[in-house]
């Protein structure tokens, strides 16, 4: 496969690529935010977190279809426009939904965005991915990378933050005018990345189940791969968890308006801490951060569960803020750099999967448990579950040591020379 690069192309490179984090950063602000404007409008008119709970879960089982219809498409199309095309047709689908809101009581167009949005958001994720090939050159892929998984963690908790800002001064629906603007602003800034000459599509018909072929010989050479995209599950869980509870939480704390910006502000400022902390980190030392990450979150939870007050929730969110980030970058760090290059891609979407599957079976429970047992009950069950992926990690650890995630995954010599 050919990839072309930003230099030589009158868009010089540094610019490219910060013109690409930008945006990316901005977009996700939106893709943050919305799913916690739709939980918070959901929960004023039904009195109840299992219904979004439910929702969530059917988010992330329908971001299953967004991911294998994302890997067709990018196959086919050139990377950039569908960003583009994904993001604006998701963008005005929420500003139509915001201002429909504001005219009318009712639920069903909320719910029919959200599952919209559910599977056109992997598709924006994976085109996004493919775009880091485009603005860098090869020596600089780790380095945007991992900007790159760090900006990711800090937008959707800011997203969580920006839009519980506008639920204190405005009425609930402009919420979702705040979350539009964040996404048609992303996609204006990315559409400067235009001038970049699209990558050629591929020439083979058989490529992508190529490429899947060559992903299950991977597999079968490194099992211990799938513990690796296990753990990966822990950082996302956590951050559909906040966006669960922030509304019941509050609401059994007597907290209004001010209180959810507390609960989502601490969530922020630990993402901050994290991406301070992570920069430090060669990455030889990015084992450490996942032996902290999900204990950080459990006790987060666990005392959440313990002491309902908001203070405990601003302190509990904080853990999952901080763990969230530091989980995800380093356990995606780690999976970039042990990947070849040609299976990457692959591999982020097999990611992408495992925590749409575990998120499609935990959540809906989650919003369950939250609705009958509250808040104490719901927070420990869950601080119990983030704490099984520190066990995982020590089972893991105790029979491969350091190769359970830094073995090289990679393509059979067979494999190789046949596609």
């Amino acid at each position: 496969m050919t990839s072309i690069r930003a230099g030589g192309t009158g868009v010089p490179p540094s610019s490219a690529i910060r013109r690409y984090l930008f945006g990316y950063f901005v977009t996700n602000v939106g893709v943050g935010g919305f799913t916690l404007a739709v939980g918070l409008i959901l929960f004023a008119r039904t009195g109840s977190a299992e219904m979004f709970g439910i929702l969530v879960g059917m988010e992330f089982g329908l971001g299953l279809i967004g991911q294998v219809i994302g890997v067709s498409v990018l196959d086919r199309r050139d990377a950039l426009k569908v960003a583009i095309i994904a993001n604006v047709v998701r963008g005005c689908a929420v500003l139509g939904c915001g201002a429909l809101l504001l005219a009318t009581a009712g639920t069903t167009v909320l719910t029919s965005v959200f599952l919209v949005s559910a599977i056109i958001r992997p598709l924006y994720r994976a085109a996004s991915f493919a775009l880091v090939v485009r603005v860098c050159e090869p020596v600089e892929l780790a380095r945007v990378n991992g900007l790159r998984f760090g900006l990711l963690q800090v937008a959707q908790v800011t997203g969580l933050l920006w839009v519980s800002l506008l639920n204190a001064v405005a009425p609930q629906p402009v919420m979702l005018l705040g979350v539009a603007a964040c996404l048609l602003a992303g996609t204006a800034i990315l559409a400067g990345l235009r001038h970049l000459p699209a990558k050629e599509p591929p020439d083979t018909a058989d490529r992508m189940f190529g490429r899947w072929r060559e992903l299950g010989a991977a597999f079968r050479r490194t099992p211990a791969v799938a513990v690796h995209l296990l753990l990966g599950c822990a950082g996302p869980l956590a951050v559909a968890l906040a966006a669960v509870l922030v509304a019941p939480v509050n609401a059994e704390l007597g907290g209004g308006a001010l209180g959810i910006i507390a609960l989502d502000g601490s969530a922020a400022a630990g993402s901050f801490v994290a991406v301070m902390i992570t920069r430090k980190f060669a990455v030889e030392r990015l084992p450490s951060l996942i032996w902290a990450a999900p204990p950080l979150m459990a006790a987060g939870l666990l005392l959440l569960g313990l002491n309902q007050s908001v203070p405990a929730g601003v302190v509990a969110f904080l853990g999952l803020g901080c763990g969230s980030v530091l989980s995800a970058t380093a356990l995606d760090s780690l999976l970039q750099y042990r990947t070849a290059a040609r299976l990457v891609g692959r591999l982020a979407i097999s990611q992408e999967a495992a925590v749409s599957l575990f998120a499609l079976v935990a959540l809906p429970v989650f919003g369950r448990l939250l609705a009958e047992r509250g808040v104490g009950v719901a927070s420990v069950v869950f601080a119990t579950v983030l704490a099984g992926f520190t066990v995982a990690f020590a089972v893991g650890w105790s029979v491969r040591r350091t190769r359970l995630l830094t073995s090289p995954v990679g393509i059979p010599d067979r494999i190789e020379g046949r596609t």
